[in-house]
């Protein structure tokens, strides 16, 4: 009796776990696509190194019940596992699975999933030679006339494209909503691929007691995916991130602002720096833009010089040699009252002074790190 109870138990178990899928793979009948032309709003943040965090609102009209839901235009370097999804609109959005497809279209691809099967070629006179290809291990391998040949003459054409092949990598998703319609969509998720850096001219005057100082950011997108008319922010400071990958997104709230800057507007997140781009931009796939961050005038700095002795030299043993160099460098106030009061995102600064004729010439150049306002 026992051994039987345990037998119906086990069969119960079993069939419990092969139904709940298959009821919800079922989702897959009704297909809604969404593209970058739903998008109403899209904000990017980019951090110093290699990452940014995205967040997508899309307006899409949805199915009522269960249907498959395909998300498209998402960047090549995605990590789907830090996604985050809510709606709006009283659809009562709900997902059951989400699927990553970046198996892209190329001829190798295609041909790999053509092992096995009959293909054809075009010759120039319009007829057609048919083949098995067997093979793609390190190229082709066709069977032609009971033969194996590894080229043939012709355009070579298939009857299809093989399934599961996409063109831009895709999230799907199998999802389920209690009412459907017009619903706002938002995702976040982080990508790698986005990167940004500061860049300063500081413009010394003749005497070299005031400079003008000009900020540039640098943003390079390399994610495979553009963002037009997006809300662009930049975080500056090395934030921790797991290693080896990366399973959590930290999600971090933004403070009060702070007075709006040139291009970009400043304000403390933690104990990170935000700047904040007042007006959109485009972030174009494989794209290198230059943004202003601010240009100011009339700056106090000082000069000076420094020289570097042998070590030994301070032990009373040698004597200082006639043929040192002396180090020259400049400093200002990051103050307020100094035409600045702002924190200085880590770049590279450059020293230009002007000649006896007029003409800009490069004095030297270093690189700083993230600097706080005083």
């Amino acid at each position: 009796g026992n051994t039987l109870k345990k037998m119906q138990l086990l069969v119960l178990v079993t069939f419990l776990a092969v139904v709940v899928p298959l009821a919800v793979t079922a989702a897959g009948d009704t297909v809604v696509a969404s593209g970058e032309g739903d998008r109403t709003r899209i904000d990017v943040t980019v951090y110093n190194r290699d990452l940014a965090l995205v967040r997508e609102i899309r307006n899409v009209d949805l199915p009522k019940g269960d249907f498959r839901f395909e998300f498209r235009d998402v960047p090549s370097r995605i990590n789907p596992v830090t996604l985050l999804v809510s709606s709006s609109g009283g659809s009562g959005l709900e997902l059951y699975e989400q699927n990553y497809e970046f198996d892209l279209m190329s001829p190798d691809r295609i041909l790999q999933k053509y092992v096995g099967r009959e293909l054809a070629w075009i010759q120039e006179d319009g007829t057609r030679r048919t083949g098995t290809l067997l093979g793609m291990s390190n190229g082709p391998v066709y069977r032609v006339d009971e033969e194996i040949v590894f080229e043939m003459p012709g355009r070579l054409a298939l009857p299809e494209l093989p399934e599961n092949l996409r063109a831009r990598p895709t999230l799907v998703w199998l999802a389920h909503t209690s009412g459907g319609g017009s619903t706002e969509v938002e995702t976040s998720y982080l990508t790698g691929g986005f990167s940004w850096n500061a860049d300063y001219v500081l413009q010394l005057d003749e005497k070299g007691t005031r400079a003008g100082l000009q900020a540039w950011v640098t943003v390079d997108n390399r994610t495979g995916a553009s963002y037009r008319d997006a809300n662009l922010l930049l975080v500056a400071g090395d934030i921790n991130r797991a290693r080896p990958s990366m399973d959590k997104m930290v999600m971090m709230e933004q403070s009060a602002r702070a007075p709006a800057a040139a291009a970009f507007q400043e304000e403390t997140l933690y104990d990170y720096h935000m700047y904040t781009m007042q007006r959109p931009t485009d972030l174009l796939d494989n794209q290198i833009k230059q943004i202003s961050l601010f240009d100011v005038a009339g700056m106090k700095v000082t000069k000076h010089y420094k020289l570097q002795a042998r070590p030994h030299f301070f032990r009373g043993v040698g004597r200082l040699q006639d043929k040192s160099k002396v180090a020259v460098s400049y400093s200002f106030e990051n103050t307020e009252d100094n035409q600045l009061g702002m924190a200085l995102p880590a770049g590279v600064f450059r020293v230009y002074g002007r000649s006896a004729s007029g003409s800009r010439q490069l004095l030297g150049e270093d690189r700083i790190d993230h600097t706080p306002a005083k």
